[in-house]
């Protein structure tokens, strides 16, 4: 249960080998390599990471760069290989958060996509179903 509101955070607290620090409770349940993000289809990624699923938590993580969604704060994610949408097969996310009236989304484009795109599908699912959306005020 979430004592915040669903969030996504650019920063995010690490430990000093490198690796995510985990809340209390927190456990790691998928782990993929070789994920290129982007939050707009037309713009630059911030390139290729590791993108790590909690019990509560998307997180993507390269050299350079750490973003953090908690999992309801996506409303929506689906595969997708329209290249009209974005030019590689990836999945698709849409977040519970509106810029200049437009939803506010991010592409995941694993480098497989033959074997990996429907394991990160499942597991984002998964992490769906174990977080329910938070209770209206």
């Amino acid at each position: 249960m979430f004592t915040h509101q669903p969030s996504f955070r650019r920063f995010v607290s690490t430990n000093s080998d490198g690796s995510i620090e985990l809340r209390d409770d927190e456990k790691i349940t998928f782990e993929l390599e070789g994920v290129e993000l982007s939050f707009d289809a037309t713009s630059s990624s911030p390139g290729c990471g590791k993108v790590i699923v909690t019990t509560s938590r998307i997180i993507w993580q390269n050299e350079c760069s750490v973003y953090d969604f908690d999992v309801p704060y996506i409303v929506l994610h689906a595969i997708t290989t329209d290249t009209t949408s974005f030019p590689k097969p990836c999945l698709y996310c849409q977040f519970d958060e509106e810029r200049e009236g437009e939803s506010v989304e991010c592409f995941m484009a694993p480098a497989d996509p033959k074997t990996d795109l429907q394991a990160l599908f499942d597991a984002f699912s998964v992490a769906a179903l174990n977080n329910p959306d938070p209770p209206e005020e």
